[in-house]
This record gives C-alpha cells, sequence and structure tokens, in this order.
C-alpha cells in the first residue's frame, strides 16, 4: 500500500478515536447529571408510598405490602410498552377505582403490539402505580425495561437518601411505641433472615467482648483432662467431685458450680470445656424440636463496664444467640426485625436502650423449653462489680423464669454468698483436685530449659524432689506455681545449681500476695523505674490497654518517636508485640503479661490477685517510689492516644469507636497532674484535636439529618475549648483565659451549647449511650471549672431555649449535684446562671 494511504488510514483512526473519546465523555457528563434526577424519583416514589401508608392505623404494614407490590409489579413484566390503547385502558380503570370498584375488568382480549398478552384482571392499586410511574419509565415512544427500574429500586433501598433516612426516622417512633407489637403480616422474612439477625446482632454487640477469654492462659493442653471422666476419682471412698458429663446429659435444671481459691484455675478449665466438641453434643441430646444455644460469658473486673455487668451478660448471651440461631430474630428484636423487613435494608438501626434489651431478654427466656435450649456458662460470679447477692439474684430469677430448658454452669472464688447457694447442687472445688496438674505443668515448663536438663541429670534425686516440693508448696493455687517455675527457670538458665534453686524456693512465700512482694524485690535496680511507669500507666488505664498502645507509650521515651515509627504490616505488628512482651517479662517479673494477638492483644496484670497486690496503699507507694514525682501516666496515655487517631479526612461523625478514642484522650487529660511542668505539653497536645472537631462538625452541618444517634449531635463543641468545658480540663481552660480570654465568651449558634452548659452538664449527658470508654468526671473538678467560669463573667442568657433542656437533664444526671448541696450552691450562686 502507498505510503500517502497509510497515513489518511491512520489519521482516519485517530480521528475516529478522538471522537469515540469525547463520546464517551459526553456520555459520562449526561449520566452523572441523571444520577440525582434518579434518586429524586425513587425520593417521590418512596415518600408517596410512605405519606399514603400514613393514613392507615398500621403504617409500617401498609407502607411494607404496598412497596412489595411495587417492587413486584415492576419484576413482572419484562417489556411494557405504554401505548395510548393501554394508557387509555389504565385511565378508565382509574376512573372506574376512584368510583369505588377495586375489582375492574381491562379490555378483554387486548393484546398489545409488540405481543405480550395483559391479564384481564388488574389489581387497581397495580394499575395506579403503573400509571403514577408511566412519565417516569418512559419519557418518549418505544419499550421500556420495568425489571430494570425494580432493580435499580431495590439497589436503592441499600443506600442512604433523603427520603429514606425521613421515613426510617418516622418508623423508628412508630416502631419503638411502647405497645408495639409485630403483626403476623410482617414475620415472614423478605431480606435473608441470618443477613437480617447478624446485622442485629451486631448493634447488641460490644467491644472486648472476646478480650478476657483470649486472655486466659492456655497452658492446660496437657491438664484438666478429668472433668469429662464419668466416673471421678474417689477419696475415702466417695467422689473428689459431681460427673460433669452427667451433668449434662441429665434432664435437672440444677446450676453446676465450679469454684476454688483464687488462682486455682477456674477459668482455665471453663475455657477448656467450652473448646470441646463433646460438650455441645452431651448438651443437644434429646433436643426435640429446640435449638441449643450455648453462650459463655467471662465477667472481668479490670474491664470495662459490660464485662463486669448485668446488662453485659444480656447482651452477650443475646447476641450469641442470634448468632447461633438466626431464626430468633423476629422473636427476640421484632421493632428490629420489622425495621429491617419494612425498608428491605439492614442498614441505619438505632441504637439499643436498656429497655428494649430487658424485652428481648424476657423474651430469650420465654423461649427456653419451647422453641431453645439455652445453655449458659458464666465464669467470674465475683469478678461482677456489684454485691454477691444481685449476681445470685439475678440467676435464681433466671432459673425461675426458664424451669425448663436452662443448663448453667457458673465459676466463681468460695465466697459466702456462692456458697451458700450452689453448695447443695453438683460442683467442683479445684484446689482439690490440680495436683496431678500441676506436676505435668511443672515438668512440661522444665523439660525445655537445657540447665535444669543439666543439673537433672548430675542430681536425678533432688531434681525430682524439687518438682515435688513445687506442687505442695503451692497448695492447690496454680497461679502461684505459674509465676514460681518462671522465677525457678529463670534461675537454671543463669547455671544455678538444684541446691541453690530450693533455697530459693523455700524463701519464697506461700501466700499469693507475699509472692507478688518477693518478685518486686527480685526485680534489677535498672529495671524499677520502667517497672513503675509500667505499673503506672496500666493502673491510670483503668483496664487492660490494648498493646499497641502499651508500646507506642513506652517507644515514645524516645524523642525521635512519631507516627510514621507505627508499624503498618501484620509481620512488623508481630515483631512488635513479641518486643514489648519481653520488656514486660524482663522488667515486671511477669506482673504484667500480653495476651491476645497482633490483632486484639492487650497488656494487664498477670491476674487480678497482680492487681489486688499492686493497689494496696503500702504497695502503691512502693512502686511509685521508684519512678519520680515528675512522672504522670495520664499525659503519656494521652500523647500516645492522640497520636493514633486515624486521618482527620476518614473521621466519621458516626465512628463510635471514634468517639470512645475521644473519650479516653478527654479523660486523660483532665485527670493530668496540674504543674507547671505538664500545662504545655498538655495545651499543645490538645490543640491538634482541634482538626478532628471542625471536620466532625463539618460533617455534621451536611448530614443534619442522617445517622443513628439524633439530637446529641447538639452537644458536641465544634473546639478542644468546648470539650475541656465538658471533661472539666481545668488546665487547659485556664490556660486559655490567660493567651485569648475571648475565647470564652464567643457566641455559639443556637441548637449548640455554650461553655458553661457544657461545664455544668458534662460530657455524659451530650454523648450517645454505648459501650465505649464512659468514666465518670470527679464531682469536684466538675464544681471547680463551673465556679471558674462564673467568676469570669460567664452566664447563660437563652433561658427559653435551654429550659426544656435543664429539665430533661434534671430527669437524667442532676442526682449528681444533688447529693452535693456545696455544689449546688456554687451552681446557683448568681442569679444568672440562667437567665
Amino acid at each position: 500500500m502507498p505510503e500517502g494511504k497509510c497515513k489518511d488510514c491512520q489519521k482516519a483512526k485517530d480521528v475516529e478515536k478522538e471522537e469515540f473519546q469525547r463520546n464517551e465523555k459526553d456520555f459520562e457528563k449526561i449520566k452523572s447529571k441523571l444520577e440525582p434526577l434518579r434518586r429524586n424519583i425513587m425520593d417521590a416514589i418512596l415518600l408517596s408510598l410512605w405519606d399514603d401508608s400514613k393514613r392507615t392505623e398500621q403504617w409500617e404494614v401498609h407502607f411494607s405490602s404496598q412497596l412489595d407490590k411495587l417492587i413486584e409489579l415492576l419484576g413482572s413484566t419484562e417489556n411494557l410498552s405504554m401505548n395510548n390503547s393501554l394508557r387509555t385502558a389504565l385511565t378508565n380503570q382509574r376512573r372506574l377505582t376512584q368510583n369505588g370498584n377495586d375489582d375492574v375488568e381491562s379490555p378483554k382480549g387486548y393484546i398489545p403490539e409488540h405481543g405480550t398478552t395483559v391479564s384481564t384482571k388488574v389489581d387497581g392499586e397495580a394499575a395506579r402505580l403503573r400509571i403514577a410511574l408511566q412519565p417516569v419509565i418512559q419519557p418518549g415512544e418505544g419499550p421500556t425495561s420495568l425489571v430494570q427500574l425494580a432493580k435499580h429500586m431495590v439497589q436503592y433501598f441499600k443506600t442512604d437518601g433523603e427520603a429514606k433516612n425521613e421515613i426510617r426516622a418516622e418508623l423508628v417512633k412508630v416502631l419503638w411505641k411502647n405497645d408495639w407489637k409485630l403483626d403476623n403480616a410482617m414475620a415472614s422474612a423478605k431480606i435473608d433472615t441470618t443477613i437480617t439477625a447478624h446485622a442485629i446482632a451486631t448493634g447488641i454487640q460490644f467491644s472486648n467482648i472476646e478480650t478476657r477469654e483470649e486472655a486466659i492462659s492456655k497452658s492446660f493442653q496437657a491438664t484438666y483432662s478429668w472433668i469429662f471422666q464419668d466416673e471421678p476419682l474417689k477419696k475415702d471412698g466417695a467422689p473428689m467431685w459431681h460427673s460433669f458429663p452427667s451433668w449434662l446429659q441429665d434432664e435437672s435444671e440444677k446450676p453446676y458450680w465450679i469454684t476454688g481459691k483464687p488462682g486455682s484455675g477456674k477459668s482455665t478449665i471453663m475455657k477448656l470445656i467450652l473448646q470441646q466438641q463433646s460438650v455441645r453434643d452431651s448438651l443437644s441430646r434429646s433436643l426435640g424440636s429446640m435449638h441449643l444455644v450455648l453462650v459463655k460469658y467471662y465477667a472481668w473486673l479490670a474491664g470495662t463496664t459490660l464485662q463486669k455487668s448485668i446488662d453485659g451478660l444480656k447482651r452477650t448471651i443475646l447476641f450469641q444467640a442470634l448468632k447461633q440461631y438466626p431464626g430468633l430474630a423476629p422473636v427476640l428484636a421484632p421493632r428490629r426485625w420489622a425495621f429491617c423487613q419494612v425498608l428491605q435494608s439492614i442498614s441505619g438501626l438505632p441504637v439499643w436502650d436498656s429497655r428494649e434489651i430487658e424485652e428481648s431478654f424476657e423474651a430469650l427466656l420465654s423461649s427456653c423449653g419451647k422453641s431453645i435450649k439455652l445453655a449458659l456458662f458464666i465464669d467470674g460470679l465475683d469478678e461482677f462489680k456489684m454485691p454477691p447477692v444481685e449476681i445470685v439474684e439475678f440467676i435464681q430469677r433466671m432459673i425461675a423464669r426458664c424451669p425448663k430448658g436452662l443448663k448453667l454452669c457458673a465459676a466463681s472464688r468460695p465466697w459466702p454468698e456462692f456458697h451458700d447457694t450452689f453448695n447443695e447442687g453438683p460442683m467442683l472445688q479445684m484446689h482439690f483436685l490440680t495436683k496431678t496438674d500441676m506436676e505435668i505443668f511443672v515438668q512440661e515448663n522444665l523439660k525445655i530449659n537445657k540447665g535444669f536438663v543439666e543439673r537433672k541429670q548430675l542430681e536425678p534425686e533432688a531434681s525430682s524432689q524439687l518438682l515435688a516440693d513445687i506442687v505442695e508448696r503451692a497448695n492447690g493455687v496454680f497461679l502461684w506455681v505459674s509465676l514460681v517455675m518462671q522465677h525457678l527457670s529463670s534461675l537454671f538458665s543463669d547455671g544455678q545449681s538444684i541446691s541453690q534453686a530450693r533455697k530459693a524456693l523455700e524463701a519464697l512465700p506461700t501466700d499469693i500476695s507475699s509472692l507478688y512482694d518477693g518478685i518486686w524485690t527480685a526485680i534489677r535496680p535498672e529495671n524499677l523505674i520502667d517497672a513503675s511507669h509500667m505499673i503506672q500507666v496500666l493502673r491510670a488505664y483503668d483496664g487492660p490497654m490494648e498493646w499497641l498502645t502499651f508500646w507506642a507509650i513506652e517507644e515514645s521515651k524516645s524523642d525521635q518517636f512519631n507516627a510514621d515509627r507505627f508499624p503498618k504490616s501484620g509481620k512488623l505488628k508481630e515483631v512488635a508485640l513479641k518486643s514489648i512482651a519481653r520488656k514486660l517479662a524482663a522488667c515486671t517479673k511477669c506482673i504484667l503479661e500480653v495476651s491476645g494477638n497482633a490483632t486484639s492483644g492487650v497488656v494487664d496484670f498477670i491476674h487480678r490477685t497482680a492487681r489486688d497486690w499492686a493497689v494496696k496503699p503500702e504497695t502503691w507507694k512502693r512502686i511509685c517510689s521508684s519512678s519520680g514525682a515528675q512522672f504522670d501516666p495520664h499525659l503519656c496515655i494521652l500523647k500516645a492516644k492522640i497520636m493514633m487517631l486515624p486521618p482527620v479526612a476518614s473521621s466519621s461523625p458516626d465512628d463510635m469507636g471514634l468517639w470512645g478514642a475521644m473519650t479516653r484522650i478527654l479523660w486523660h487529660a483532665g485527670e493530668v497532674n496540674d504543674n507547671l511542668e505538664n500545662t504545655p505539653d498538655l495545651v499543645n497536645s490538645l490543640h491538634l484535636l482541634d482538626p478532628y472537631f471542625k471536620h466532625l462538625s463539618r460533617v455534621y452541618e451536611r448530614n443534619i439529618t442522617t445517622g443513628p444517634y439524633g439530637w446529641w449531635w447538639q452537644g458536641i463543641p465544634r473546639s478542644v475549648l468546648g470539650f475541656a468545658a465538658q471533661f472539666s480540663i481545668l488546665p487547659y481552660i485556664k490556660s486559655v483565659a490567660l493567651t485569648d480570654r475571648s475565647r470564652l465568651f464567643k457566641r455559639v449558634p443556637s441548637h449548640r451549647s455554650g461553655l458553661l452548659e457544657n461545664a455544668i452538664f458534662g460530657y455524659a449527658y451530650f454523648f450517645p449511650d454505648s459501650d465505649s470508654y464512659r468514666p465518670q468526671i470527679p464531682i469536684h473538678r466538675r464544681l471547680s471549672t463551673v465556679k471558674f467560669l462564673l467568676d469570669q463573667g460567664l452566664h447563660q442568657s437563652r433561658l427559653q431555649e435551654w429550659s426544656s433542656f435543664f429539665t430533661r437533664y434534671v430527669t437524667r444526671k442532676a442526682s449528681e449535684f444533688a447529693s452535693n448541696s456545696s455544689g449546688m450552691r456554687v451552681l446557683f450562686h448568681s442569679g444568672n446562671v440562667f437567665g
């Protein structure tokens, strides 16, 4: 081919390509412009159906029915050409319907031009829907796919929009009325039952729900197998414990009680029991038509509120029941079930409140012995933050409500309240049964210690006697053995002899608390400062701390550390986890330890007895004296938590994890010692939060009608200063008063709270109820903050706007002040506090 023609061909192709690209861009522009129109159309359809439903007695039932008819109508016809003849027929049909005849005939034998036969019997409401939709689906001539519109509509239901948010808000008001009941018409599933049940369960789940279980020792692989023996061992002709397999299989409703001294292994054996398939198999015998729901709850006094409360127990039971048996969803959570079925979506479910939790829990108990068999395992009755008699009464009420269909196994220390309740039933006492398990544990630990193996070859008899003495001195307390073995293993690794190890063993007290004293004394002098810092930080955190936060605090001791040095990949996190575990073992001699993995691991005291030892006044004074008076654990936590916040742009106002982190940061900020050394660091750290609050405020303003938490946004300040008032961070407020006093008097929008309201009511009034960290601000700090603001001349002049606000507050929170007469005098010593 001549060269000229080749060039012409290429030029033509280039022109064609450019034209195609232009057309493609034009198409995308048109498509982007049509998308808002399509959403507006969908909104109009939904709102029309909803407004029509509101004229009926049962809004939700009527709306759900109409929605079903609409989707069925759209999906029933592949291609419908709306020519003039059919339009005329349906117009006549509408006229007849308006005259009161809903059962009307369409023209008999009518066949559209494209050949699709039209039913001779048409529902009146369906006809009206067709006519209403016709301008939308066919702006011009030719066939239009109603099926495609149906698909668009179903997809639209899964997203948030103005109409859907409006309907959702009104639907919540209807469904959450006290006298509302689930209509039979809504009991059937329109979206997958399992997906719905799991979405409902997710809402009741709380963070750290499995933390305690993960923290329990895994050293039982070769121990405690005796619990599954059909015939227990005997002593003096009598069984040493009640047969656990027999209890699992029998029809008795008596609880099985696992008790023992502190540290004897109660939680460990409970975890072992729940990992065995044979337990589920035994409980599943003679189920009949019932479903087995096996629930576990590990109470933890050192954990969050929901890890040591009846409310947390109820939440856990409901969560696990819905996950295991999704068919319970319409029974346990009928309001939420109806919400999902009406909207045909699982998004936007409201936050659970205590009334609904109680309602669902009662429904679960009512199902026991009918549709379900509930097997409930509770570890740590003595770990609940409530009087023992109250947890006993709760268990007794639960048993009384479920004379059939409930099996309960509980573990606790042998406190009088528990002994009096459970002693007459099936039980076992751990400290009498673990001698063989301890022998196995000691042997397994020492056989991997090269120093001991060498000594055993030289002194076999003395080595065997040492092992026996270790178990004998333990008095049935497994924790004592575990702590002592760590100490003796280090001696053998250093080349110590059997006789030297025996002397060290004899010097260790058999009392667990005194043993911790001995461990603290044995910490090397160069590690005492770090050990003191670590224990102070953990106590200041008031519960188990995420290992990465603890790691960041330790790394922050280096001036070069910043957020860029956080481990990003899973592999690097594993390395960092190992490094902090090594440091804890070296510095605290395992008084503190890491449990869990790189994803969910935490740092905590090795056992509750270790925490109890540390907080004794004389012990705490000794620990703190090793670090110096200038160390402030709250400031360390504050700085590490700020470093770990997500990027500002990715922060969402509906992210309860973010608000939990903010609560942590601000509460610790309030706890920082008010002195010249700390205040500059505190103020500079809190300034870093301003971009977050400004961003969240802008997001709120754009989406004021969306989100599941409603009016509480009114109390979210726009800056750190407002939060400082809510959390009574007085050093920060004083700093602002000195550097830029005008900020104290800056006017706020009418729908937001001012500084004085923030200080008086506190953050707990404004923040949404959730399982996030929610500490109580000390009353003396709140009173000091209010007094300072009043002394600065602040007053509230919008009495009328805040009268209803104050009324709500009095009914919810005023008891905190009412119990403090001096506090009330401070609040109202000036006549212009509220006007």
